[in-house]
């Protein structure tokens, strides 16, 4: 015969979200409306340490490109904007 097709359960809300608390500290892991309020908060700071890390990144690269310019006696703003010529 042919070839059977996988099936595909369909996951609830409830199983999606205990499945995002899992390796939550004690009850949280557990119980579901500790679950669900804890995975909600930390879907909350993962969303705002996303952008932290891009703030991050721009502020280490502009340290960077600042010793950089140093090392040729100039400052950071004045090799902008000759980039930007």
């Amino acid at each position: 015969g042919g070839t059977a097709m996988p099936v595909r359960t369909l996951t609830t809300r409830k199983e999606t979200i205990m499945r995002l608390a899992k390796g939550f500290r004690g009850r949280s892991k557990n119980c579901w409306r500790l679950a669900r309020d804890r995975v909600e908060k930390a879907l909350q700071y993962a969303y705002v340490s996303r952008r932290l890390k891009k703030r991050d990144a721009r502020k280490l690269w502009i340290m960077q490109i600042s010793a950089g310019a140093k090392e040729h006696q100039m400052r950071y703003s004045e090799l902008m904007h000759g980039v930007q010529l």
